[in-house]
């Protein structure tokens, strides 16, 4: 409480998740990390800047090696951001036999992509719709109906 000297200056230097801000916070700083890469990296740092919602990546290539060689590019500059990869799922992809991640029964296997669910194995997206239609009485829903599951073809 000297009055005598200027105020003490603190700074955070990491994203506090749960803030209001905090994904747009991330996001703008995923891109500006993107863009410091664009003359390095030009492809990696495009699908960043344009195929990137929250923390899900999404892009559609011709082969395996391709989409490998993306994504380690796509490590290497997340890296420079501090960012980190927590995993990596291939469609079709019978070259991993360290990625026991996603099950090999096509009836089960799905992820959750940009708000849809996706078959790795299929390469199929779906919506997956609960539907509510009893009559709403005193401010409560009744019990739920069966949602059901429409499926969009892949394109």
């Amino acid at each position: 409480m000297d009055k005598t000297r200027e105020p003490d200056m603190y700074v955070i230097q990491r994203v506090s998740f749960g803030d209001k801000p905090s994904g747009t916070i991330a996001t703008v700083a995923l891109r500006e990390t993107a863009e410091m890469a664009k003359e390095d990296y030009p492809k990696a740092s495009e699908l960043l800047i344009n195929n990137t919602y929250m923390d899900d990546i999404i892009n559609s290539v011709d082969n395996v090696e391709t989409a490998k060689k993306l994504t380690n590019e796509i490590e290497t500059i997340l890296s420079n951001g501090d960012f980190k990869i927590k995993e990596w799922i291939y469609s079709h992809d019978n070259i991993a036999p360290d990625q026991d991640l996603i099950p090999t029964d096509i009836k089960t296997a799905h992820e959750k992509v940009l708000g849809v669910v996706w078959n790795p194995i299929t390469d199929n997206f779906h919506f997956k719709v609960k539907l509510n239609v009893t009559p709403k009485s005193k401010k409560r829903r009744a019990k739920q109906n069966q949602g059901t599951t429409t499926m969009l073809p892949r394109i």
